[in-house]
Order: C-alpha cells, then structure tokens, then sequence
C-alpha cells in the first residue's frame, strides 16, 4: 500500500519533525485523498475531515487527519524530489498487474509496443501579497509583482482509457541563485530526463503543444530516444506554414467507429529557417 511505502521513507520525509508534529504520512496521504475526492478548496477537506473520519481511515489509510493549517505547514517541509519513489512504486504495482499492456501502440515502429505520455504545465499558486523565495515572479507595468508556482505533469494516457498513468511532475520554481524565472521549458528537460533515467527500456511517444516545436527541445528528444507528437501553430512555425503553401500535401480518408476522417500530410520538412536540417512530418485532419 502507499501507507506502507511511505513509512518505510518515513525518516528521510520528516526531516527536523518536532516531537508534537502531527504524522508526516497522514498528511500525504490526506492530500491524496483531498484530491480524489475533489475537495477544490483547501478548507473544504478541513471541514469534511470531522465527518469523514472513518471513511479517510478505511479508504486511505490516513490514522488521524490533520487541519487545513497543519496540512501546509508539514508539506511545506517536505522536498517534492522525495516523492519521486512513490510514482515509481505506483508504476511498478501497475506494470506487475499487467495494467500497463492496455496502454501500448503497437505498429507504430517494427514490432515494439509504445507508449503515450501527455506532457503540459499548470498553475496552482499565484499571489500578490503571499510568498517565498522560491515563488516565481511576474513584474507588472504598474509595478505591482504577482508570485506564482507552476507545475509540469505527465501522464501515459490511450485514448482507449478513462484512466491515466501519472508520472513524478516536476515543479517549476526558482532554484537557489537564480536571477531569471524558472520556466516550462526548462522544466520540459529535467522532467524528460528524469523519465527516461527511471524508465530506460520504455518506448515513448512524447504529446506536447506548440510550445515545445523548437529545434532544441527537439534535439533533447531524440538524445533521449523519445518519438514525439507535437501541436503546430503558424504563430510558433512561420517559415513552415509558408513553405507548406507551396507545396501538395498527400491525403488520406478513412472511416472508423462510425466517424469520416481525411489526413493531409507530408514528410521530411524543414522545422525552421533556423534549424532547416531538422526534419519532422506534418499532419493535419478533418
């Protein structure tokens, strides 16, 4: 269970526990359950948590649920990269149930099954009063600053499946020294490496926006031996779209599951007029 898993790092997650402080596990395993059972607020956990009791103990483990207060104040204290383990412990239960063959391609490359993951920034904390030395900061003409805290997260996903395979997200906050913001990009490369050292032997097929069609987001792919399906927009690919306007697109029509679908593609174009010999294939459909 995520309860036994979490005790055995229990050492290591409490770091400087003061001798009153409430369970470190219990206020993990409280933020799981606050997100599945889609408590938006904060204080709304907090007011369930009285009435809850023995559901939060059957259903998640939690022994004593602690207040909305107490809950910021203990994760607070705890380093996200030590939570790396625990998706890698949920991953490896999934895979050894054989849960993970229902989210496989196969065809896409010889013989070998791939696999989807979702890859996309989000916000979840933004303040013009509240923050720390880690927030992000955003410098407004009127020369007020909003802090803010932004995620990266990724999920193998089949468009098969209702369910998703999440995988350790990557914070995107200012490190130590830092003068310029962190950003999604950059969080992109350490969340990508980071997936390919705890997943070497997992063929991965990469979705992304239109954020990340640059040559050297590109080149990290293929370094890390990861196939992509990126999003393009003739805002963040000009000389494409151009160059596209030129040529003849090959078609395709199909039916499938009662819908008519019509491809237009073409292989082997230039990226950009930056990274001309980086070659990738266009695809749009009706």
């Amino acid at each position: 269970s995520i309860r036994y898993y979490f005790e055995k790092q229990r050492v290591s997650l409490d770091g400087t526990r003061k001798s009153n402080a409430v369970d470190i596990v219990d206020c993990l395993l409280s933020c799981g359950a606050m997100f599945s059972l889609k408590h938006a607020p904060l204080l709304q956990y907090d007011e369930a948590r009285s009435t809850q009791i023995e559901s939060l103990r059957k259903l998640y483990g939690i022994q004593k649920a602690p207040s909305d207060t107490t809950l910021r104040e203990r994760l607070d204290e705890v380093d996200p990269a030590q939570l790396r383990k625990v998706f890698l412990h949920v991953f490896s239960a999934f895979e050894k149930g054989k849960g993970l063959e229902r989210f496989s391609y196969e065809g896409l490359e010889g013989n070998k099954p791939y696999y989807l993951v979702s890859v996309d920034g989000t916000g979840y904390f933004s303040s013009q009063s509240v923050f720390c030395e880690s927030c992000c900061e955003k410098h407004h003409h009127t020369g007020e600053v909003t802090y803010y805290h932004q995620m990266l997260s990724g999920v193998l996903i089949h468009p098969d499946e209702k369910r998703v395979i999440p995988i350790a997200p990557e914070p995107i906050s200012n490190q130590d020294g830092a003068k310029k913001n962190d950003c999604e990009q950059k969080a992109a490369k350490r969340f990508l490496q980071h997936l390919r050292k705890e997943h070497p032997n997992l063929d991965l097929v990469c979705v992304q926006d239109s954020l990340y069609t640059t040559g050297p987001h590109l080149q990290l792919l293929e370094d890390l031996d990861i196939r992509f399906i990126l999003n393009a927009k003739p805002g963040n690919l000009p000389s494409l779209y151009e160059y596209l306007k030129g040529v003849a697109l090959s078609e395709h029509r199909e039916k499938r599951r009662g819908f008519s679908y019509h491809y237009r593609f073409m292989n082997h174009l230039p990226l950009n007029d930056t990274h001309y010999e980086r070659k990738v294939g266009y695809r749009d459909w009706e």
